[in-house]
């Protein structure tokens, strides 16, 4: 798993001269299921789209839920700020990625989400439920954790749009060579050497109080 991450950071390349020029994209890609939060996703788009003009979503992924997506983008009229591009490859995935600023992730359930991690290794701020093993996928400046609501979800995206306003971010190779440096063997044998000690430690502990 280390190595296929590690690889995924090579391969998961920033290339800002993709992104659109004032316009903030947020970009999904995800399995359109009901644990991946898809009607948060499409509440969330329905707040912020006729908020803010210069936002566009871009969606990649299929699935059971597809449905709710295109219906409020239907009946919104917000076929100008909103692209569903169906199933992608994984080998697609980076050339979409490349265009966002920020990726948003709505997932209920979530045991760790790759999809994260090749975002912010392409250079974009990370908006995520604070689900599962999420909070420990990324450090702090590299993702706004929220609660899996619709109100959290908001506000994690226009602190990450106030932020992109303000210059308060990361330059995209930054994140890249972070992600590099966080996903190699080293540092893995390192965070689990940690999280035995603990163990070894509470267990220590439990048999003194016995």
């Amino acid at each position: 798993m280390g190595i296929q991450r590690k690889e995924n950071s090579k391969s998961f390349t920033p290339d800002p001269s993709k992104r659109e020029p004032n316009v903030i994209t947020i970009v999904i890609v995800s399995r359109l299921v009901y644990r991946k939060g898809v009607d948060l996703m499409a509440a969330v788009i329905a707040d912020m789209c006729p908020r803010y003009p210069n936002i566009r979503f871009i969606v990649g992924g299929d699935g059971p839920k597809m449905w709710l997506l295109q219906e409020v983008r239907e009946q919104k009229g917000f076929q100008h700020c909103v692209t569903l591009l169906g199933s992608l490859k994984h080998s697609e995935v980076r050339n979409v990625l490349v265009k966002g600023d920020i990726f948003l992730n709505t997932s209920l359930t979530e045991a760790y989400c790759m999809a994260i991690v090749e975002a912010a290794s392409c250079g974009l701020k990370v908006v995520s439920t604070k689900v599962g093993g999420i909070p420990e996928v990324l450090p702090e400046s590299m993702i706004y954790l929220t609660e899996p609501n619709v109100g959290s979800l908001v506000e994690g995206i226009e602190k990450a749009m106030d932020d992109i306003d303000k210059g308060n971010i990361l330059c995209p190779f930054e994140c890249n060579m972070r992600i590099r440096k966080m996903y190699n063997w080293m540092d893995i044998t390192k965070r689990t050497e940690i999280v035995y000690n603990k163990i070894s430690m509470n267990k220590e502990s439990i048999i003194k109080q016995q």
